[in-house]
């Protein structure tokens, strides 16, 4: 199994290149052999052989520095997801598959892969949370600490906290605020998504 880390240097505050270490795990156990191609800034994207790819989070500084970079490979990224793919955005990453990201009043033109949009705002949500995702008949947990605010995602799942918390929802493609790692912490959502990979 391939697994595509995208920018593990600029986007993994928190630990959350733990995600990648409990999904190469629960695939080990099943018996695959577990492949981590990590891809930076200055390095080249490719989702050629690319079973499983993940982005995670960032200063708002790395999040439009990781935008600028994969805008390059748009077209790329977009086949990638409609075809199916598999990718999950945790934190503030999936804010740039959108339309847009507004940081200190100027806007940015993002990936439009969605048609959500996201205006990083002040203050910061910083909150332990817990969601419940329909689609995969299961309940999760995490930690919020992001500070952009996203309308216009009607395809996700509701993440419950003394704060905010947005997702999406489109075929392979998982994004959410949420961070933990939430691989790490909830097994039942790791189960799905090998589920989902193998099926």
């Amino acid at each position: 199994m391939n697994i595509l880390h995208l920018y593990p240097d600029s986007m993994s505050l928190y630990g959350e290149s733990g995600n990648i270490k409990a999904f190469a795990k629960a695939l080990k156990a099943t018996g695959k052999s577990v492949n981590i191609i990590k891809t930076d800034l200055d390095g080249e994207v490719s989702f050629g052989g690319v079973d499983f790819a993940y982005i995670g989070q960032g200063t708002e500084e790395g999040e439009l520095r990781s935008l600028a970079h994969l805008k390059r490979y748009k077209a790329e990224v977009a086949q990638y997801i409609e075809n199916g793919g598999m990718l999950l955005a945790t934190g503030n990453s999936w804010e740039i598959f959108g339309k847009a990201v507004t940081y200190r009043d100027k806007e940015y033109e993002g990936l439009g892969i969605f048609d959500y949009t996201t205006v990083i705002g002040k203050e910061r949500l910083v909150d332990e949370c817990e969601a419940s995702i329909p689609e995969y008949g299961i309940d999760i947990v995490g930690f919020s600490n992001h500070s952009g605010v996203v309308t216009g995602s009607n395809n996700g799942f509701t993440v419950f906290s003394k704060g905010r918390g947005e997702s999406h929802l489109y075929k392979g493609f998982m994004g959410t605020h949420m961070i933990g790692p939430i691989l790490a912490r909830n097994d039942e959502l790791v189960l799905k998504l090998l589920g989902r990979l193998e099926g």
